[in-house]
């Protein structure tokens, strides 16, 4: 962990493992997380509480009124989950973090949200029914053992129901492709630019996911690999185009009596021009890889399936 956030961490109690601490902060079960690679919220809290409907709208628009940026504030089934980040420094995130979160445990308490004591997820008395600590997906939540009976009847139910949805992979594959086309458009005016960036990966993953959701297509393991490898082979393609495209004017601009493939091939020939071309498709792909490495590894997180709670 970040040596500032391990810092932060300690200060309030919490006990540090690696990229996790946990413990109780003003009388809730919290865990915080520390992700270097997440680009949207490296840092995320998760506070256990019970909260009904009403109190979860309320702390929610309370912690919006804060306005703090480049952040994230969600209900889970066991409490308020939070995300962070500051584009410039963890160090400027973390000179502002400890007032922020403090804030938000003031709005929870005033609310009315009820912390360790209680089951996160009927709200009634620990004491009063077994419990223990249960792991689930990231968290460590402590609940009401008849609780967790109840949500894996509802996680066995609706897995049962995600089995018996059809794949539509190639209505998926469509969808993939429409991002991929999105993004690869996007590397194509970067470059003429003269920019190569992660980021038409990003965007070709991102509106790739959406469309092989809206195209009918399953959201699943496969779909993450399908609209990676789309999205990474268009924008390469795109790139290798440009260059085809260049050689074919440049050959008419000279009169020769060439198509483009056989012109691009004969630039070529040239060892100079050939290395730089090459160069240019090696940094192209290789910064695509980065940015598909790292939406894919978002977008493999969001379709993961819930598991029984043991």
């Amino acid at each position: 962990m970040n040596k500032k956030v391990a810092a932060y961490c300690q200060a309030l109690g919490l006990t540090v493992n690696k990229n996790i601490a946990e413990g109780i902060v003003k009388g809730y079960e919290t865990r915080l997380f520390w992700n270097i690679l997440d680009i949207y919220f490296p840092l995320k809290i998760h506070i256990s509480a019970h909260a009904d409907e009403k109190q979860q709208a309320a702390i929610l628009a309370r912690i919006s009124q804060l306005q703090i940026p480049q952040s994230k504030a969600e209900f889970t089934p066991f409490g308020l989950l939070l995300g962070f980040n500051d584009a410039l420094t963890v160090k400027r995130l973390m000179a502002r973090l400890p007032a922020e979160v403090d804030a938000i445990y003031t709005i929870i308490t005033q609310e009315g949200a009820l912390g360790s004591q209680f089951c996160p997820m009927c709200g009634e008395l620990m004491e009063a029914k077994e419990n223990k600590s249960f792991h689930i997906g990231d968290l460590n939540v402590t609940l009401h053992c008849a609780c967790v009976d109840g949500l894996n009847e509802k996680i066995e139910s609706e897995n049962a129901a995600f089995e018996e949805v059809a794949p539509n992979r190639l209505r998926g594959f469509l969808g993939a492709l429409t991002g991929a086309v999105i993004g690869a458009a996007l590397a194509v005016g970067l470059y003429l630019l003269g920019y190569i960036s992660a980021l038409s990966a990003i965007v070709a993953i991102f509106a790739g996911a959406f469309f092989y959701r809206k195209f009918g297509g399953k959201p699943d393991k496969v779909m993450v690999i399908t609209v990676s490898v789309t999205s990474l082979v268009l924008i390469e393609l795109a790139i290798f185009i440009i260059y085809v495209v260049a050689a074919g004017i440049a050959a008419e601009e000279a009169s020769a009596h060439m198509d483009a493939i056989d012109a691009f091939w004969f630039i070529m020939s040239d060892a100079e021009i050939a290395g730089m071309i090459i160069k240019d498709l090696a940094l192209t792909f290789v910064f695509t890889l980065i940015g598909t490495l790292i939406q894919a590894f978002g977008l493999a997180k969001a379709v993961r399936r819930d598991k029984t709670i043991k």
